[in-house]
């Protein structure tokens, strides 16, 4: 077990300490926390995906730098907020991924984000719960990778058939 405490001195009128009031707060599941966050992020360096942890209801509380690099907001800048509320996408289907969640399951989907400075592009997400050692939901782990290329090579190989079918049309049979 890992416990954070804090001790404050009682005091009478005349600023005399005449005791002490000791705070102990269980902070086990907070540590544990941290050292998966560094294990994840250890373990990502190789690939390409964002990594963002936030609390049950969406704040903030972790980004890799994979993330930082794609969408150009520093660490300082983007805990504490909430993941849904900067997207206004993902907000869209924020019911959706409660209702998922909730039950223990895992949320998948293709949305488009924003960048800091207002870029968009496009990203398939994975949302799962985080569950404590009693069962209990207390964070959420988002896993995104960036499609955009993907998604414009699809566009333009579908613009090129589409293209190629109206050519065909209007050659007349000699």
């Amino acid at each position: 077990k890992f416990i954070d405490f804090k001790i404050i001195p009682l005091k009478t009128e005349n600023e005399e300490v005449f005791g002490y009031l000791l705070i102990f707060n269980d902070i086990t599941a907070q540590v544990e926390l941290e050292k998966e966050l560094k294990e994840i992020s250890q373990s990502e360096k190789s690939n390409r995906k964002m990594i963002v942890i936030t609390d049950i209801n969406g704040d903030i509380k972790f980004v890799n730098k994979i993330f930082k690099q794609i969408t150009g907001y520093e660490t300082n800048e983007i805990i504490g907020k909430n993941m849904f509320e900067l997207n206004k996408h993902l907000l869209d289907h924020k019911e959706e991924i409660e209702k998922i969640i909730t039950t223990g399951k895992i949320f998948e989907g293709k949305i488009q984000n924003n960048s800091k400075n207002g870029d968009f592009y496009f990203e398939k997400i994975t949302i799962l719960p985080l569950k404590d050692k009693n069962g209990v939901i207390s964070y959420l782990l988002k896993i995104a990778e960036k499609i955009t290329e993907q998604k414009q090579f699809i566009y333009n190989v579908k613009s090129a058939v589409e293209d190629g079918e109206e050519s065909k049309s209007e050659i007349l049979p000699v």
